[in-house]
């Protein structure tokens, strides 16, 4: 009896030093036999829904919306290129602008503000007391009036800038609404105020010994530019005749005049045509086409490529010279896209960079009176979507090639009111989300 109680205890030693709390592996062997946890599961989060009354294509990478929430209310809003609304401002009867340099507009019945991708930048609502005359590139134009018993009634322009600084302009202002990259009109239809350097370009051109008047004024991409030309009527030598040109950029700080005594074809002029691109360039490269005869009588046609960067003439000499030249294209990676015609009536881009040397062989576009678009994601025409190399990527059959203005942004594709695709077609989200919008006002 005693043999087995020891027998017993001795057996209940070995299992409890078997089984006790100094083995580890016995304790991880122990845990792992536990059952597993319970998972707690979060409640999922309701998200509103929110019905797009109307939409802008991309610029910069956000768009414009019109959206209604669930309680049937109106706002206006930004959004990424991830279908979020960054901020908004309530009600639909606002005017905005595309988003330049980082910034954009809304424009609304009580007043102007200026955002950027964030949100508010600056509400010049407190200084449009007479009214808001015009806005763009981080600025706007307000007007006031005084009377007074003797001096009558007088009106003053004041450029306000995103600080709320003031400055009164010495020349009126005749641009309505926005005005691209700022570049604002005035009075004299020959003229631009860059506001920058504080300069009006009709100024400018007085100091220079030009004409006061231009009868060319363009905005080209971030430059504003006057010409004009001047020619000798029956060849007299006294009075040479040639190719004035001036512009500023809207971060210059005072204005470029371009000689062109040493250009044969644009100096010593008897009689000239002279067109300056103006339509589509956003590069800054222009092209200046020319017919003139010179006071000894040759005759010249032909292309410059003027660079309003640094001023210089450049002339295109490759293969293709003999083709007419029309827009163009920055693309990206310092390539220039060249719009020419063939003489098959097509019309082709050939890729360059800024000195004129031939990156690619012409890529067809489209029929010479279709419209087309090309940025630095591709090639859009009334007959598909390419890449820069001129492949296909589709037919376009997902969208109306017909209204490409309205269509396309920052490689966006809008085919319907909220709805934004890719090149290829491909939906880039089904619906948009407002929940984290910031409100403006």
């Amino acid at each position: 009896m005693k043999r087995k109680l020891l027998a017993l205890i001795l057996a209940m030693a070995l299992g409890l030093t078997a089984c006790g709390g100094g083995d580890a592996a016995s304790q991880d062997d122990a845990a792992e036999e536990q059952p597993d946890a319970v998972q707690i599961e979060e409640p999922e989060v309701q998200t509103a829904n929110y019905t797009v009354v109307e939409s802008q294509p991309y610029s910069e990478g956000m768009a414009w919306v019109v959206y209604r929430d669930e309680d049937g209310t109106t706002y206006t809003g930004a959004m990424d290129k991830e279908g979020k609304v960054r901020f908004c401002i309530q009600g639909e009867a606002v005017a905005t602008t595309p988003f330049e340099d980082g910034q954009a507009y809304i424009e609304t019945e009580d007043g102007l503000l200026l955002v950027d991708e964030d949100g508010l930048v600056y509400d010049f609502s407190s200084h449009m007391a007479d009214g808001l005359r015009a806005y763009g590139g981080g600025y706007a134009v307000v007007y006031r009036t005084v009377n007074d018993i003797m001096e009558g009634r007088t009106t003053s322009y004041i450029l306000v800038d995103s600080t709320g600084a003031e400055r009164t302009l010495a020349h009126q202002v005749s641009t309505d609404g926005y005005a691209s990259k700022g570049f604002f009109r005035g009075g004299n239809s020959g003229t631009y105020y860059v506001p920058q350097a504080d300069l009006w370009l009709s100024d400018a051109a007085a100091e220079a010994g030009l004409p006061m008047w231009f009868p060319q004024a363009s905005v080209i991409g971030d430059y504003a530019i006057l010409y004009d030309l001047q020619y000798v009527h029956g060849g007299i030598p006294d009075n040479n005749g040639d190719l004035h040109l001036l512009y500023a950029g809207k971060d210059d700080t005072e204005a470029t005049f371009l000689d062109t005594s040493a250009l044969p074809e644009l100096s010593n002029l008897a009689y000239a045509d002279v067109s300056i691109t103006t339509e589509k360039t956003d590069c800054g490269l222009v092209s200046v086409e020319y017919d003139s005869t010179t006071l000894d009588g040759a005759e010249h046609s032909g292309t410059y490529f003027l660079d309003l960067e640094n001023g210089t003439f450049l002339t295109y000499d490759g293969e293709y010279a003999d083709l007419s030249f029309k827009d163009t294209f920055s693309v990206g990676d310092g390539r220039i896209a060249l719009e020419l015609t063939g003489n098959d009536s097509m019309t082709y881009l050939l890729m360059v960079d800024r000195q004129l040397n031939e990156l690619s062989e012409p890529i067809q576009v489209c029929y010479g009176t279709e419209n087309f678009i090309v940025d630095s994601y591709g090639i859009v025409s009334e007959s598909g979507f390419y890449d820069l190399e001129g492949n296909q990527i589709s037919d376009g059959s997902f969208a109306d090639l017909d209204l490409l203005s309205s269509l396309v942004g920052d490689g966006t594709v809008k085919t319907g009111e909220g709805v934004y695709c890719d090149y290829t077609g491909q939906q880039l989200f089904e619906t948009i989300d407002a929940s984290g919008a910031q409100r403006l006002a």
